[in-house]
């Protein structure tokens, strides 16, 4: 879950909660979209852009009685999470993404695994912590290895490694692009770097125009949209009591530019 701050009209303070599976839904929205996605051979562009829409399913069990952190009260969001759970929700991703062929579980498992090397606090955290991230990565990479043997069993010459690893980097950028969005509102100009085509930037105009340059999408404008629920922001006690809260359904509304 995002935990986004947000300004009631009367200046009151509230979050703004964001479930991970819409985040992810905006980020196949974008990849959807974009060009250089189009190009790719339509077998490999279709379990891409399925795999970009699923990449955070398992997060639909744990978002439907979201956790509050006992220290500070605050509904706990996807950057706080305790070492076994995000590895149990990243598993049920990749394990959920199967059904969708071999490319998508090599990506999303590839996408969680690069987090866990990027991030890498859980180090500090004891030999159990270490132990357990270690037997993650271990495991994830033994059935990379599987699943891209298979994916590239049907047709070696244009299946290639190269290419599993650009899909790969695909998600890592629409991914990177919807927390972008959903985490903030944006007023600084921040620089992209695709696997695919020229660099480009986002230049807001305003909370919902963004301008895109060079322009990288189908069409001249994208407009995106995403759901959240505001509460107040207080120490909640439990899970409980914060699932007990009235929040109030915000839409979020965005117009990519070029």
């Amino acid at each position: 879950m995002i935990r986004r701050d947000w300004t009631s009209p009367a200046g009151t303070a509230h979050w703004l909660l964001i479930s991970q599976v819409e985040h992810a839904r905006l980020s196949g929205e974008l990849c959807r979209s974009w060009l250089a996605v189009q190009a790719l051979p339509i077998d490999i562009r279709e379990e891409l852009v399925a795999a970009v829409f699923r990449h955070d399913d398992g997060w639909a069990e744990w978002e439907r009685a979201p956790e509050v952190d006992a220290k500070t009260g605050r509904p706990r969001e996807f950057t706080e999470m305790p070492l076994p759970e995000s590895l149990a929700i990243w598993s049920r991703s990749i394990d959920q993404s199967m059904a969708l062929g071999d490319l998508a579980p090599y990506v999303i498992s590839g996408h969680f695994c690069a987090l866990m090397r990027r991030f890498t606090h859980w180090r500090d955290q004891g030999p159990e912590q270490v132990a357990l991230g270690e037997a993650f990565l271990s495991d994830q990479q033994a059935k990379q290895t599987v699943w891209l043997d298979r994916w590239r069993a049907t047709d070696p010459a244009a299946r290639t490694v190269s290419l599993a690893q650009q899909a790969l980097a695909w998600l890592q950028l629409f991914d990177a692009l919807s927390l972008w969005l959903c985490c903030a509102e944006r007023k600084d100009v921040q620089e992209f770097d695709p696997p695919v085509g020229p660099k480009f930037t986002l230049q807001p105009r305003s909370a919902e125009e963004i301008l895109v340059s060079p322009w990288p999408m189908e069409g001249a404008t994208l407009s995106l949209e995403l759901t959240g629920r505001v509460v107040q922001a207080v120490k909640y006690g439990d899970a409980e009591s914060l699932a007990k809260t009235t929040g109030i359904p915000t839409l979020l509304r965005w117009e990519l530019l070029e």
